[in-house]
């Protein structure tokens, strides 16, 4: 059966074989061995592996009159409602005025207002939009009682700092898929749990697309700031709208890697560096800056933002991702080996349009880090 992590990084390679050892030794990276005796690690923004130390397989399967799955740290079941379920607890999400399905496969559940399909962490709603808000209703197990929330996406906290399981707008999508505007999230406490209402502004809207995850430690601190809420942070939120929008104003990306989780190779040298970001609409021309000090991810609102200093590369729109080369601000130059630095800011490059792209806190189109390297 085909996996969904690797054929996109065949993709990524546009038809060069792949050759992995199967022995895992990172949770976020698939390494290929290479003809020439170099390496090149494909690190995700997520972990990828499962408790087995297998490929996440972003399938169903049935069982019964219910359909299962296993993420990276995740049991999942859907039947009349989504279960999520972790070794800390469970939540259970219902969508509102859900409909019967109508078929299933193995990458997801069909029904006629709404469709469910795999995450590497969890689901992906798509929920058929007729021009009125839609509503899911998550209730997690008595010990969690705290939240985060803002207008992009709402967090279940398994203690102050780290959350349990994360709701976030991805966008409004036309009837091709592509997000063609943003999607606001309200939140109010109901007997049953959270009332989460998510509402599109765009007259063109088909679907409305939401991730809904476990949490597990991404390989990169990032946080969008905002014009048009100077005071908001979005730490956990999966989509980013890199330049304008009505709903958000001006949006810049910040994100810096979190090099414990990435290996070193003793005897090997780092040719290059290669941040790739998935892109999910046509998308504008992205500027990258370098930063003058080291953001906080928790902290950083456009009222408290760090200053960047030089354009360091822009990426056109080409292809499914943004790749951008940060082989001279993460590699040592004398040791050939990654160095500590102190983060991008993310811009677009004009003053109109936008770019929707995955954060590090996407479980269903994940940044990738491509390091190759070299003896």
């Amino acid at each position: 059966m085909e996996n969904l992590i690797l054929d996109n990084i065949c993709r990524m390679r546009q038809g060069m074989p792949l050759f992995t050892s199967g022995q895992h030794k990172n949770r976020y990276g698939i390494v290929s061995n290479e003809f020439d005796g170099s390496t090149i690690a494909y690190y995700h923004s997520c972990p990828i592996y499962t408790a087995n130390n297998e490929t996440v397989n972003m399938t169903f399967y049935q069982c019964g009159h219910v359909y299962k799955g296993t993420g990276s740290s995740c049991e999942m079941t859907v039947s009349n409602s989504i279960i999520l379920k972790n070794q800390y607890g469970s939540c259970d999400i219902y969508i509102a005025n859900k409909q019967k399905p109508q078929y299933t496969d193995a990458h997801g559940i069909y029904g006629e207002n709404y469709d469910v399909v795999r995450t590497i962490n969890g689901v992906l709603l798509k929920i058929h939009y007729n021009q009125e808000p839609c509503s899911i209703f998550l209730k997690a197990d008595k010990c969690f009682t705290k939240i985060q929330k803002n207008n992009k996406c709402f967090a279940v906290m398994k203690d102050k700092s780290e959350p349990f399981v994360v709701v976030s707008c991805i966008g409004a999508a036309d009837n091709a898929g592509n997000v063609i505007a943003p999607v606001i999230l309200e939140h109010k406490e109901v007997s049953e749990g959270h009332e989460i209402t998510f509402t599109s502004y765009s007259p063109y809207t088909k679907e409305i697309l939401i991730e809904i995850n476990l949490y597990e430690p991404k390989l990169f601190q990032d946080t969008t700031v905002e014009s048009n809420d100077v005071d908001s942070n979005n730490m956990y939120g999966g989509t980013a709208f890199i330049g304008n929008t009505k709903a958000f104003g001006r949006q810049w990306l910040y994100l810096r890697p979190d090099l414990s989780k990435i290996h070193n190779y003793p005897g090997k040298k780092i040719e290059y560096v290669k941040l790739n970001i998935p892109r999910l609409n046509k998308g504008v021309d992205i500027a990258v800056f370098g930063i003058r000090e080291r953001f906080c991810s928790r902290r950083s609102t456009w009222n408290n933002k760090v200053d960047s200093t030089h354009k360091l590369a822009e990426c056109r729109v080409q292809g499914p991702y943004y790749s951008i080369d940060l082989t001279d601000i993460l590699v040592d130059k004398r040791t050939g080996m990654l160095k500590k630095s102190n983060g991008l800011l993310l811009k677009a490059l004009g003053d109109s349009g936008f770019a929707a792209i995955s954060t590090a806190d996407s479980y269903c189109m994940p940044q990738i880090l491509e390091i190759k390297y070299i003896n």
